[in-house]
């Protein structure tokens, strides 16, 4: 009897050692799994995801805006924003700088052509701020210049493709954004319809 409860006893600190060690495993998963905030040196970094670390990005909207200051082990970098592709934030998010200095276009989809957005206040009559609204863009590629998403501005960087003009006029003329997402193929419609207008049949 006392041979059967001291091995109840092992029993029980084997399953709170194994308990312990799952947790520690876990959470050591977790830890490693957070986003490495840093920058990106050139497009061809961010299409290989190769970043350069930082433990701070400071971005100075405020003053001396043309450059992007970082801190990695103690010591201070600063970039021409001109110089480098953008960066990554703690939350993953990316953002790439393009002429603009006091603001940045994040990335939210790189297929067949580059979908950004930033996100602007408005104002009322009152001068009352009103949530933020978003404001999207496109580049053709990651190292193509940064234009507003219109219709108009499509079909001037895709002059050649007329199947493309077609799917625009056909998908977006009755008043759906360009910036509906299509939930069905996991992406923005726009980039699907690119897409498709690329296969050749």
């Amino acid at each position: 009897m006392n041979f059967f409860k001291s091995n109840i006893k092992i029993i029980r600190l084997v399953i709170i050692v194994l308990i312990i060690g799952t947790a520690v495993v876990y959470f050591t998963k977790k830890v490693d799994a957070s986003p490495q905030k840093g920058i990106f040196m050139t497009w061809q970094d961010y299409k290989k995801n190769e970043i350069t670390p930082a433990e701070k990005i400071n971005l100075n909207h405020l003053t001396s805006s043309r450059y992007v200051d970082i801190i990695e082990d103690g010591k201070k970098y600063r970039f021409c924003k001109d110089s480098i592709f953008g960066y990554r934030d703690a939350d993953g998010k990316d953002y790439r700088f393009f002429k603009i200095y006091n603001d940045e276009y994040q990335v939210l989809e790189n297929l067949d052509m580059v979908i950004y957005v930033i996100y602007n206040p408005t104002h009322t009559s009152k001068g009352i701020s009103q949530p933020l609204t978003p404001d999207y863009y496109f580049s053709k590629a990651l190292n193509s210049d940064v234009l507003p998403l219109t219709i108009l501005n499509l079909k001037s960087v895709y002059p050649d493709n007329l199947k493309f003009h077609d799917l625009l006029d056909r998908e977006f003329g009755n008043g759906l954004p360009l910036s509906f997402y299509d939930n069905a193929n996991k992406m923005f419609r726009v980039n699907y319809i690119l897409k498709q207008s690329l296969i050749k049949s």
